[in-house]
């Protein structure tokens, strides 16, 4: 699934075809502008991005985002995997490409962000609820609260969601970016220090050190060390992890309780994880001794909140996405183009036929769209508002679709 609500999917290639066969050539990517820098994706260059100054038109860039093992005994072009999109979300330059995979890249310097999700994608409630949202406002990120409001000044390059009473922050730190941690107060209560950084859950937070990931508590003391390729927030007490090539999961003392054998999972939500074999084709849903109680039938697989959990059936570009409850069962029939998970008893969707405009409104828990389709990318509800975005720009609406912050012109 295709946006910044859904699983984030590590796949590996499958190569379709006769060694004869031969491939359509890859469509343009839509190149995107943020915050005066314009990212491409150059067209035939598989795998490569590109950040140019919009003011010189000078080249910032370039980065080799991935590579394709070439089989000999097939035709290059038919293993050719391009990208598709670009995007931001939560600071990061996300690319996707023709398998599905997602990347992340730091758009300061085209790095890559080993194994960490948008910053606030999920659905998450936490002991410790801040209604705080980041806002961006002449350049710099800022909060606002439930009204519109600014509370915390915009001083951050650019700032995620709260969770667990704190929030990530990327700020400029000796010439370079990092990301640190603020309170509800916008006091910066974890020095920037970080590659890059996630949520903090149950207590702990994902960073990445020297390139690899561990742990953080709220002092900002590593509690798991730094030496996963990838790794997610805790949920339910337990973390996905990829040490090599493959996810696992480990408790709070970064002990592995489910063993690395996956090449797609997702977080623990309602006792229930989406996984994907390695080496197999479709998810189903294990539990927390790694067992499947969902049986993999799914070509890709979101996280269950409130019963129900967003699924594709097959990979065919006609297949819609519904929704299934805990036992498996298809509750809300195959008919949406991308569904993302439910949050505050609402979802985005993209509805039959949408996708091409690639318009996102809300359905309700019966598949009804409550909130129209009218927006380019759009988030999970939290705390009342949802993040959408119109173009570039993001902005905030309530559930009845009202813009409480406006995207800027």
């Amino acid at each position: 699934m295709k946006h910044s609500i859904m699983v984030a999917l590590f796949l590996t290639l499958i190569f379709i075809g006769l060694a004869q066969a031969k491939r359509v050539g890859p469509k343009d990517v839509a190149p995107i502008i943020h915050n005066g820098v314009k990212y491409t994706a150059p067209h035939g260059k598989m795998g490569y991005v590109e950040a140019w100054d919009v003011s010189s038109g000078k080249k910032l860039w370039e980065t080799k985002v991935y590579d394709v093992e070439m089989k000999p005994m097939l035709e290059k072009d038919v293993q050719m995997v391009y990208i598709t999109s670009l995007s931001i979300e939560d600071g990061r330059l996300v690319v996707i490409n023709e398998n599905n995979a997602k990347y992340y890249l730091n758009p300061a310097n085209g790095q890559k962000i080993q194994g960490l999700a948008p910053a606030i994608a999920k659905p998450d409630k936490t002991s410790e609820e801040v209604h705080l949202f980041p806002v961006p406002q002449n350049g710099k990120y800022g909060y606002m609260d439930k009204t519109g409001k600014i509370v915390i000044e915009p001083m951050f390059d650019y700032a995620a969601g709260f969770s667990d009473g704190m929030a990530a922050v990327m700020m400029t730190k000796d010439g370079a970016q990092k990301i640190g941690y603020i309170d509800s107060t916008g006091k910066v209560v974890i020095e920037p220090r970080f590659e890059a950084g996630y949520d903090f859950k149950e207590g702990l937070a994902p960073v990445q050190i020297n390139g690899l990931v561990g742990y953080i508590d709220k002092t900002g003391k590593v509690v798991i060390e730094p030496q996963f390729r990838g790794a997610m927030s805790f949920s339910e007490g337990l973390a996905p992890i990829m040490m090599t090539e493959d996810w696992g999961f480990i408790d709070r003392t970064g002990k592995i309780v489910i063993k690395e054998q996956f090449d797609g999972v997702d977080r623990f939500f309602e006792g229930l994880a989406p996984a994907r074999v390695c080496g197999q084709t479709q998810f189903g849903y294990i539990d927390k001794a790694g067992q499947f109680v969902i049986k993999p039938a799914f070509a890709s697989a979101g996280v269950f909140n409130s019963g129900l959990a967003p699924v594709r059936l097959n990979n065919d570009p006609d297949t819609k996405e519904g929704y299934i409850d805990k036992t498996g069962q298809l509750v809300i029939k195959p008919q949406f183009d991308l569904a993302g998970e439910f949050s505050e008893g609402l979802a985005a969707v993209i509805p039959d036929g949408g996708a091409e405009h690639g318009k996102y409104g809300y359905i309700d828990k019966t598949g009804k769209v409550v909130i129209e389709p009218i927006f380019d990318g759009a988030e999970a509800f939290s705390g009342g508002l949802a993040k959408v975005f119109i173009g570039n720009n993001c902005g905030y609406i309530d559930k009845v679709g009202k813009f409480i912050w406006e995207p800027a012109k």
